[in-house]
């Protein structure tokens, strides 16, 4: 097996992003053993590093009071600047995805007796709007990677963060 660092696609060297977004039936040079950055361990151990490396740049520019909280920032907005650009390249699979969350809480609200069976009917309404949604999720998940990587309004970067974690922990 080639090394990490040895393996060329159309020219270029291994990037994080081309082995996710290009499917191998798009270059016949391509196998499964040239797509090895695929599994979830490698994708976080590709993120630490490009974390670390930031931060040790952040470090040495002297920058940062705190290396810890400076590793998270970076690892996180790597980790959401990622995961926006692979739904970036489906926005209607991701909105799919939506509707299918969306029928869910639908009939599982639906089945509760408590006061929370009066929201099931704002489901089918928000499935009508979920590509715009799915694209606005989109935008908002790049944005906020990028906010966290620059450093920009610290404070309100970090609320917008906790609150998009929290709503897809919720999901």
């Amino acid at each position: 097996c080639k090394g990490y660092w040895d393996i060329k696609i159309f020219g270029y060297p291994n990037i994080l992003i081309f082995n996710i977004l290009i499917p191998a039936s798009a270059n016949p040079q391509l196998n499964e053993s040239t797509l090895i950055m695929t599994s979830l361990p490698t994708l976080l151990i590709s993120f630490a590093i490009v974390g670390m490396i930031l931060t040790i740049w952040t470090v040495w520019k002297k920058k940062s009071n705190s290396t810890f909280w400076t590793f998270l920032q970076y690892f996180c907005g790597v980790w959401f600047v990622f995961s926006g650009l692979v739904k970036a390249a489906d926005p209607i699979g991701t909105a799919y995805k939506m509707l299918d969350y969306f029928a869910a809480f639908e009939t599982t609200f639906e089945g509760l007796d408590n006061v929370f069976k009066g929201i099931a009917p704002l489901f089918p309404w928000l499935a009508k709007y979920s590509l715009g949604f799915s694209i606005t999720m989109i935008v908002l998940e790049i944005a906020i990677g990028a906010m966290l990587m620059v450093g920009y309004t610290r404070k309100w970067t970090a609320w917008l963060f906790f609150l998009i974690v929290f709503f897809f922990t919720i999901l």
